[in-house]
């Protein structure tokens, strides 16, 4: 199952971040050098998504999304609003979320979880 489409749920806040992992493997020698070579063909990036105020609904889309994917063992397609991309992902972490707002039996949540390139 992809990630919903940001017309249907909002856009992440502003400080949500990305990172460019180090994929080098490193083991010191007995003289104090250190012999590095890259782990992996290319470099993955990482993200880390925040909501600072979304609705049950849309929570309920992403809760969705982590169900049907098996939290992190599946991968699937998310939009990269940076460089307005489909990326290949997975889940990298638990989502967490805590009601924040309940007026007029709307309830309003703060959520944040992380992505990582597969």
């Amino acid at each position: 199952m992809d990630f919903p489409s940001y017309s249907v749920i909002p856009k992440p806040s502003i400080s949500s971040t990305a990172a460019l992992l180090d994929n080098s493997l490193k083991s010191k020698t007995v003289n104090g050098m250190t012999i590095s070579r890259p782990k992996y063909t290319r470099q993955l990036h990482k993200w880390s998504l925040s909501w600072s105020a979304i609705s049950a609904t849309a929570l309920n889309l992403i809760l969705s999304c982590y169900q049907a994917n098996g939290g992190g063992s599946q991968v699937f397609r998310w939009l990269d609003l940076d460089s307005n991309t489909y990326k290949n992902v997975r889940f990298n972490s638990d989502i967490q979320y805590i009601e924040i707002s309940n007026s007029n039996g709307e309830k309003i949540y703060k959520v944040s979880f992380d992505l990582m390139e597969a």
